[in-house]
């Protein structure tokens, strides 16, 4: 399935059990949860036999409701770890600042970061399968939910591209505009083919307050969302295709 903006919030920096050389940026300080970039954004391409480097920036949220794309009960996130990864390119390795004596976790609620690093010794299209372990709570008792994702991916090429090239050959969710909104906003989306469309809009426990099904077309789609019954504050938005979910934030005030 696709990865939504949340797929790999326990995953990236757990690849290795090596320290990675980090620190969280501060522009993502005041969010609830999310890992940047996500997979509409995607890492950077490298370049066969050059230095590469590119960072991570996680932020695990304390409710497993929270995580769009699975149906899981508000149940209180610990930490995650990783249990697998394949799919790197030869040459690159993954390294993390783990927030526990266990290699590469990630605590909740704690922002962290992490980085992919080293010199790509073979080109093609690489991407990344993980098998992740949330760590949960029932009734005062740890539990491991295992979940797997795909959807991220590095290029390795000859020469530089740009990320918008690599990336238009997949499904893409934008941030809408305006945002913050009033009566009403524009949400962006990219398609590489013809298909219908789902936009759920979620409440920040990850319950659905809206759903839509929109005849999307191939290339730039615009849709003009205007919400219904709803309380002014923080929702997710997410659109559903036929490659998976890709999710994001937006603020909706009434006055």
């Amino acid at each position: 399935m696709k990865t939504p903006i949340l797929a790999l919030l326990f995953s990236f920096g757990l690849f290795t059990t090596g320290v990675s050389q980090c620190t969280p940026d501060p522009l993502y300080a005041d969010s609830v949860f999310g890992v940047w970039p996500d997979t509409m954004t995607n890492f950077p391409p490298a370049v066969l036999n050059q230095e590469y480097f590119a960072q991570i920036d996680i932020l695990v949220p304390n409710n497993a409701s929270l995580i769009p794309g699975f149906s899981l009960p508000p149940l209180p996130i610990d930490s995650g770890s990783v249990e697998t990864v394949l799919g790197l390119p030869a040459g690159l390795i993954y390294s993390c600042n783990s927030q526990s004596s266990n290699d590469c976790t990630f605590l909740a609620s704690q922002q962290g970061c992490a980085t992919i690093s080293g010199i790509p010794t073979e080109t093609g299209t690489f991407i990344l399968n993980l098998d992740l372990v949330a760590h949960l709570a029932l009734l005062g008792s740890p539990i491991s939910v295992p979940i797997t994702f795909d959807g991220y991916r590095i290029v390795v090429t000859d020469e530089p591209l740009s990320i918008e090239d690599l990336n238009r050959d997949q499904p893409g969710l934008y941030q809408n505009k305006p945002n913050p909104f009033k009566a009403s906003t524009i949400i962006p989306f990219y398609l590489n083919r013809n298909e219908v469309v789902k936009l759920r809009v979620m409440d920040m426990l990850g319950q659905e307050v809206d759903f839509e099904e929109i005849q999307g077309k191939r290339g730039d789609n615009n849709f003009t969302y205007q919400p219904e019954g709803l309380e002014s504050g923080i929702y997710l938005y997410s659109i559903e295709t036929s490659a998976g979910i890709i999710t994001k934030r937006m603020i909706y005030g009434k006055y």
